[in-house]
């Protein structure tokens, strides 16, 4: 027998805010349930959210392994939907478990914890920016201050459009409504604009499919950096614009292509990145 995301959202939503007691000790979290997330409220009043995806991933795991680890929640045997009650209790569990241990983590291994545990790949950021990474919230680490929402890919690219903007690294996961999230890879760095917005977390979203289009767009991207520092295509002052976005159109700028020659059409995130590495890498001069 196993729980699906969909099983579990649905018992938990009608007993969300309650204040469980097991037969060990009382559950350190509240949670509200939405259509696409489970939202962990801890006694601090912190929310943890774990989206429909990082919820299915907990549950193909507990699946498979059948059983708790010791100290868990197991023992609260007080619901007749005992079955559905251990997965819940299971995944407050590892939260509980991670709220303690997070404290001895710097704030890279957290961000690469919490994607692991998603089923998610992860980005090679340059080493000089990945110890200035800080969380900002569960779903989003950066480099600086965040003053809009990642998922405002438009905003964050305009930005960089004909201005100074120190380099820097964000990685996190937003969206809205029930099929709109995506996680976010956004990259300035020296002569690279690199922008990535692929969907993930969404209701009706293949997880499978997108968590390997993630790892397709992320392996490119970790061989695109190196080579736009190092393989001599940008000379001083030059900037190459990678845009890759599953909802918005994914395109990219050459040093001397203006914005009038973007084009989007029907090519996907990790097209475009082939296309960039492909051109940085090239020995012969041209344009995309």
């Amino acid at each position: 027998m196993g729980v699906t995301a969909e099983q579990l959202l649905a018992f938990a939503a009608p007993l969300e805010g309650e204040q469980w007691t097991t037969l060990v000790r009382p559950v350190p979290f509240r949670y509200l349930v939405t259509a696409d997330r489970i939202e962990f409220i801890s006694e601090s009043g912190a929310v943890h959210p774990a989206p429909r995806a990082e919820v299915a991933a907990f549950c193909d795991e507990f699946n498979r392994s059948g059983s708790f680890t010791p100290g868990d929640y197991s023992s609260a045997i007080d619901c007749p939907w005992i079955w559905y009650k251990s997965y819940l209790l299971a995944l407050i569990q590892r939260f509980v478990r991670e709220q303690s241990s997070r404290a001895t983590m710097t704030d890279i291994e957290k961000a690469r914890r919490l994607f692991r545990e998603a089923g998610l790949a992860f980005p090679t950021i340059p080493e000089g920016l990945a110890v200035q990474l800080k969380e900002q919230s569960r779903w989003l680490f950066s480099t600086r201050e965040i003053d809009m929402s990642p998922y405002n890919l438009q905003h964050c690219v305009h930005e960089v459009d004909g201005t100074d903007v120190e380099d820097y690294a964000v990685l996190s996961h937003s969206g809205h409504g029930a099929n709109s999230y995506a996680i976010q890879y956004y990259l300035v760095y020296g002569p690279l604009r690199m922008f990535l917005h692929l969907g993930w977390g969404g209701v009706y979203m293949d997880a499978d499919a997108a968590a390997g289009n993630i790892r397709q767009c992320f392996s490119l991207a970790d061989q695109i950096v190196p080579a736009a520092m190092t393989v001599g295509r940008l000379g001083a002052g030059d900037r190459l614009t990678v845009v890759g976005a599953d909802f918005y159109g994914s395109y990219w700028l050459a040093p001397e292509q203006s914005r009038q020659k973007e084009s989007r059409d029907s090519k996907g995130p990790a097209e475009i990145l082939a296309e960039v590495l492909h051109w940085l890498t090239s020995p012969q001069k041209g344009n995309n």
